[in-house]
């Protein structure tokens, strides 16, 4: 075969980059700290969590065990903003910030005798601050290059404060920033999602293999080629697809190659085993059994009593931790947060119900 008649040979691989919590600290502890390699280490990993299944689950979950059954009746129907915001809503968004970011953020309003008139929940993804933690940036579009004009004083107590905005993070955070638990496994949840891309390209190219196409109709121009070949891509390999063409020219069919498979033979064995893997790896960092998020056992079989026994342990080392957090930072605003503990009432007696 002649060489020179293969126009094209092409692989391309989706770019999965996980994100780094890198701190750029300034020489100057009153100026901001870039939060991430390019500033967006915040949007990059709610990008991440939104396309991950698993982990919006996870998170979903933990939050509404954390939230229970709701919190002291005197605070829960509160209005603490102009949008209508009850306190109890207020509260189950901090919560989900706090296992998402290890923070949360509240610009605290008081009226001309110092009370607290209003209670607004900010995007924290959207906050930065300094190295001392006693100013705040605020913007919508932050960039790699982008300053905010908008900068708040960290919320104090005092009743001289006007506008504040109170940045609480987790209290053994040794960083500037707050800091989640489970982003110890991110490169496990890049994984995940790529996994989850993988199998869908694969359904959408109907488990078709990455294939040779070999033309034998004369060699054409390398303009002409690479028109063809991305035709040919695009109609039926697609867009992050994990099957690929690879694209030849001849003269004649003697010289089209000859190539048997692109497939390792034990692919769909170390797809799923890297699946299994990852998954552990996540629910490891967050402390959860799999149980607890609805996911199938080793046996297949539901247990209540196995079922109450993880979540008494689940509540006593995370659930309960975090609800002292988060009372803790609620009554720096002069508020007695009390959460009511989650109950579980089994709607029959049958105590070993097989997963859907």
């Amino acid at each position: 075969m002649d060489k020179s008649n293969i126009i094209s040979l092409n692989f391309t691989a989706n770019d999965y980059t996980c994100p780094s919590p890198i701190e750029k600290i300034q020489n100057d502890t009153d100026a901001m700290v870039p939060f991430g390699v390019d500033n967006m280490f915040p949007q990059q990993l709610l990008d991440l969590v939104e396309g991950t299944s698993l982990v919006s689950s996870i998170i979903d979950k933990i939050t509404k065990y954390v939230y229970g059954d709701g919190i002291n009746d005197e605070y829960a129907n509160l209005i603490v903003d102009d949008k209508g915001t009850t306190f109890q809503d207020l509260v189950f968004g901090v919560i989900n910030d706090y296992i998402t970011f290890g923070a949360f953020a509240l610009q605290v309003r008081r009226n001309k005798l110092g009370d607290i008139k209003k209670i607004d929940r900010l995007r924290v993804e959207r906050v930065r601050t300094n190295e001392e933690n006693t100013k705040i940036w605020y913007s919508k579009r932050w960039t790699k290059y982008s300053k905010s004009n908008l900068v708040y004083d960290m919320f104090t107590g005092s009743k001289e404060q006007n506008d504040s905005i109170l940045y609480f993070k987790n209290p053994s955070s040794r960083h500037i920033y707050g800091f989640a638990p489970y982003w110890s496994s991110l490169d496990d949840i890049v994984t995940c999602k790529a996994l989850s891309e993988y199998g869908t390209s694969t359904v959408n190219n109907s488990f078709c293999p990455s294939a040779v196409i070999s033309l034998v109709e004369g060699k054409p121009t390398e303009d002409e080629a690479k028109e063809v070949e991305k035709d040919l891509n695009t109609k039926f390999a697609g867009t992050k697809n994990n099957a690929k063409l690879l694209v030849t020219f001849s003269d004649s069919p003697d010289g089209a190659p000859k190539i048997t498979s692109f497939q390792p033979s034990d692919l769909n064995a170390h797809y799923l085993s890297l699946k299994e893997t990852v998954r552990e790896n996540i629910l490891a960092a967050f402390s959860i059994d799999g149980m607890l998020i609805g996911l199938h056992t080793a046996d297949g079989v539901f247990s209540q009593e196995g079922y109450e026994q993880q979540f008494k342990l689940f509540s006593k080392t995370e659930i309960v931790p975090i609800q002292d957090t988060i009372t803790r930072a609620f009554k720096k605003l002069g508020y007695n947060l009390v959460f009511k503990p989650f109950t579980i009432n089994w709607e029959n007696n049958d105590t070993n119900n097989e997963l859907a």
